[in-house]
């Protein structure tokens, strides 16, 4: 049992690791960064997109219920908490576990 299993039912989590992050972003899942825009230009996970948090379940947000979306935020609570709401919503949406920091501390593409 996960840390994070008594929140959410069924113990369907929405988390996963940064090496099987990696491994569906290879495989064609599409990477959303939703940090604000002064973070994103910090520096962000290369080849990922920025899409803001509070723009993400707009229906002009352009997103397709049908594909696998991987969120991202600093640490990971963000993007958990947002992928849970979009899971609700009807949208395949995961975060990654750790966020940000983890991807960095993995040596993972950044820039």
């Amino acid at each position: 049992m996960g840390f994070f299993d008594f929140l959410y039912p069924e113990g369907r989590s929405p988390q996963l690791t940064t090496a099987q992050a990696y491994k569906e972003y290879q495989a064609g899942a599409r990477l959303i960064d939703i940090r604000d825009l002064i973070d994103w230009n910090k520096g962000h996970i290369a080849g990922s997109e920025h899409i803001p948090q509070a723009r993400l379940l707009r229906p002009s947000s352009g997103l397709d219920k049908t594909q696998r979306l991987i969120l991202v935020c600093s640490d990971g609570q963000q993007s958990l908490h947002t992928a849970y709401r979009m899971q609700n919503a009807g949208y395949d949406a995961i975060s990654i576990h750790g966020g940000l920091a983890s991807w960095k501390s993995s040596g993972l593409p950044f820039s």
